[in-house]
């Protein structure tokens, strides 16, 4: 997980279990699949962690439009999703606002080949809705990893350093399938967006956070917490107190 700090204008400051969802999340389809790659199997030590970092332009006195967010995991980060599902081991979202020099950040987190990351990059950076948005004054720039060396090998190498070697591991296959879920919900509320706003791309995305939103306050926490908890046999958990709770 990126472990950058963010505070109370973060959706993610979560304390304790609610950490764990903070990404909703994602699935692969797109709205125009381009055609899927041949299946890769990475040998050991051929692939590594990578991430395609989105920044994002975010005025003074002004809260975060997270609804940018929501436009370029579906319009930009989904296509190469479905293109290259067969060599993406695992992948996952991770969303970030905070007033430092990162600012509000969405991040593609995913495992792979160093090829495969090139090609994913070179696919990012050809979408028109990149420079679309530059143009706009909604993102700041793209930053890519340096594919000449892989960097982080090791299926732990981007979950939090503070938590039981056990839980690093595994962690990458739960905010794997909560970031899929967030994609679907996103091309569902999308879809019905675009038929309010035929002529608005912002706004359409606009409605898509609101939806989601509502749906993480009306039923997060039966949907995701409570099942969670079911999961792990209703065992108590230690929680932070905090005068803001967002879950």
């Amino acid at each position: 997980m990126d472990t950058d700090r963010v505070n109370l204008r973060s959706i993610f400051l979560l304390p304790g279990i609610a950490c764990f969802f903070l990404l909703f999340l994602a699935g692969c389809a797109g709205t125009t699949p381009p055609a899927a790659v041949e299946r890769e199997t990475a040998a050991p030590g051929s692939a590594g962690w990578w991430y395609a970092r989105f920044r994002m332009v975010w005025p003074e006195n002004t809260g975060a439009d997270w609804s940018i967010d929501t436009l370029i995991a579906d319009r930009i980060v989904s296509p190469v999703l479905q293109r290259y599902r067969s060599r993406i081991q695992l992948w996952r979202f991770h969303r970030r606002a905070s007033s430092d020099q990162t600012g509000h950040q969405l991040s593609f987190v995913f495992y792979a080949s160093p090829q495969t990351a090139q090609r994913i990059y070179q696919d990012i950076g050809r979408n028109p809705l990149v420079d679309r948005l530059k143009g706009d004054g909604k993102l700041e720039q793209v930053f890519y990893d340096d594919t000449n060396e892989i960097g982080r090998p090791n299926q732990e190498d981007t979950s939090d350093k503070h938590w039981p070697m056990i839980i690093q591991k595994s962690w990458p296959h739960f905010i794997q399938g909560a970031s899929r879920m967030w994609l679907e919900l996103i091309q569902t509320l999308a879809l019905e967006a675009q038929q309010r706003h035929p002529d608005d791309l912002y706004a359409v995305y606009q409605d898509v956070q609101a939806g989601v939103n509502k749906l993480w306050k009306d039923e997060g926490g039966h949907v995701f917490l409570h099942h969670l908890s079911a999961l792990y046999a209703y065992q108590p958990v230690i929680v932070i107190e905090r005068k803001a709770v967002r879950f």
